[in-house]
């Protein structure tokens, strides 16, 4: 007979070229490495790939994640495949002319974000500073170039952001993720404070809840103090602290009410070098021996910040 030919079926099932619409492939591709990373802009949603077979009958299919393959041509790009933010795992699967043997190329494709931040904190509170500080717990696939807090006085910016109306950024000593804090000063005394933690990378910049606390107060005086006998002379001024009364013979003890002008101070009364006795703000104290002659009655005002008397 006249002579034939054939030709037995190829077992070749890799690529000679892989490139993707966005993004590197880390290592740069070869064509027996079937494992790859690559990193894409936040506002990257959708990226396509160009395999290319090695041998012209293989068959090319991809998917993303546990979606169907999908046929694609070899060298030509396949339809658009969804990312989601984070990792998305891309896979390129050839299958040979035989149509028994495969070789599956992988890509964890990850679609960067804004860092997540979380859980705002307040410690060592005084009457002009506070320890803030809060916690970076990813950083959205892009490194975290600065971290910190903004506040604001409450009454003026409850929701404080980079940038707004009254508010003080202060960046922490080192950037990256985790639990950070970080000393603030030059604050008000008994002042309400909102504040955030924030961090940033080339995605954006986020931020945790809002929070608040109250700088301690540094007020030690009275707005009221009455004698359960006699009368105070000069009449009672917050800002005057030294008075005289007059009480009759028969009246052997007394005792004062005093009122604090600010709720958290402490009040603390005693008659001439005893001790000192707790009394509560707007009400009477214990009684307080007199004897005959002057007697010298003190009413010790302790403010919040526990440093502060009159």
């Amino acid at each position: 007979s006249a002579v034939a030919t054939f030709t037995t079926l190829s077992t070749v099932s890799t690529l000679s070229a892989l490139t993707l619409s966005a993004g590197t492939l880390s290592p740069s591709f070869a064509s027996g490495t079937v494992s790859y990373a690559a990193s894409v802009a936040t506002g990257t949603e959708t990226i396509t790939v160009t395999p290319t077979a090695t041998q012209a009958q293989a068959a090319i299919a991809v998917r993303v994640g546990t979606g169907d393959f999908v046929s694609v041509t070899s060298g030509t790009a396949s339809a658009g495949l969804s990312l989601g933010l984070g990792a998305n795992t891309v896979q390129v699967r050839v299958t040979a002319q035989d149509q028994a043997t495969q070789t599956t190329y992988t890509v964890v494709v990850t679609r960067r974000a804004p860092p997540t931040v979380t859980t705002p904190t307040s410690a060592s509170i005084t009457a002009t500073g506070a320890t803030l500080g809060g916690d970076v717990t990813a950083d959205g696939g892009a490194a975290v170039t600065e971290r910190g807090v903004v506040y604001a006085v409450t009454s003026a910016n409850a929701d404080p952001v980079i940038g707004g109306a009254d508010v003080t950024k202060v960046a922490a000593d080192a950037a990256g993720t985790g639990v950070f804090t970080k000393a603030v000063t030059g604050l008000t005394a008994g002042t309400a404070y909102s504040f955030k933690a924030y961090a940033i990378n080339t995605e954006g910049t986020s931020y945790s809840a809002v929070a608040t606390f109250t700088t301690l107060s540094t007020v030690s005086t009275l707005s009221a103090l009455t004698l359960s006998a006699g009368t105070l002379r000069p009449s009672f001024a917050s800002g005057t602290v030294s008075y005289a009364a007059s009480v009759a013979t028969g009246t052997e003890t007394i005792t004062v009410t005093p009122t604090a002008t600010q709720a958290q101070a402490t009040i603390a009364v005693r008659v001439g070098t005893g001790d000192f006795m707790s009394v509560t703000s707007g009400t009477a104290s214990a009684g307080l021996s007199l004897g005959l002659g002057a007697n010298t009655v003190q009413i010790r005002v302790t403010a919040q910040d526990q440093a502060t008397q009159t």
